[in-house]
């Protein structure tokens, strides 16, 4: 037979001058940088160097755009950051548009999962800040678009799909991190392209 090994790219067999790799199915982890720019119907969005500790001293903000006529549906998968009865060291802000000077939906620390978020229009705004001292595993949110509320009743909302917060039953689970800590966390499955960042990265 060939011989083969296995390599950082997946399982590679030489055959007669020919090197053939067969990929193993692994799938890449995500890299969750500092701050971005997500546009689309939905994403994931993690502080950065999830499921690591986030890095000390730092100031990250992430804007969300979804389709015109949608409001912003924000889920916390994942949330630990340093606690405070006063959020005074770390915290993670929630603005109802693309800046600091729209309304404030939230201001969280601690270990305290928050419940879902909704903007009143197609932006929503993350502001994470860490002080020098202790920082914890961080946060990992779900971003999807779903129709306004109108009369106090979601419009439309027996349409929604897979891609859309109200469809609990449709997720499966997420399997970037194989270690204990993520392995019975359901979150919807990876399926988008991968978000714009700042800058055209």
């Amino acid at each position: 037979g060939a011989p083969a090994e296995l390599g950082g790219q997946g399982l590679r067999v030489a055959n007669g001058g020919h090197r053939v790799t067969v990929t193993l199915g692994v799938s890449p982890r995500p890299v969750f940088l500092c701050g971005g720019e997500h546009v689309g119907e939905s994403g994931y969005i993690a502080s950065e160097g999830f499921p690591n500790h986030y890095p000390p001293g730092k100031t990250c903000t992430w804007t969300i755009t979804v389709p015109e006529g949608q409001v912003v549906i924000l889920s916390f998968r994942v949330f630990d950051l340093e606690p405070d009865p006063g959020c005074r060291y770390d915290s993670l802000e929630i603005f109802n548009g693309h800046s600091a000077t729209a309304q404030r939906l939230g201001r969280f620390c601690g270990t305290f999962r928050p419940g879902a978020l909704l903007s009143t229009s197609n932006h929503m705004m993350l502001r994470m800040v860490t002080d020098e001292g202790t920082g914890g595993r961080g946060f990992l949110v779900w971003f999807s678009s779903g129709l306004p509320h109108v009369n106090g009743r979601p419009r439309g909302r027996q349409k929604w799909g897979a891609n859309h917060i109200d469809s609990r039953l449709a997720w499966e689970p997420w399997h970037y991190w194989d270690g204990e800590y993520l392995a019975a966390c359901p979150l919807p499955p990876p399926a988008m392209a991968p978000p714009r960042r700042a800058g055209g990265a």
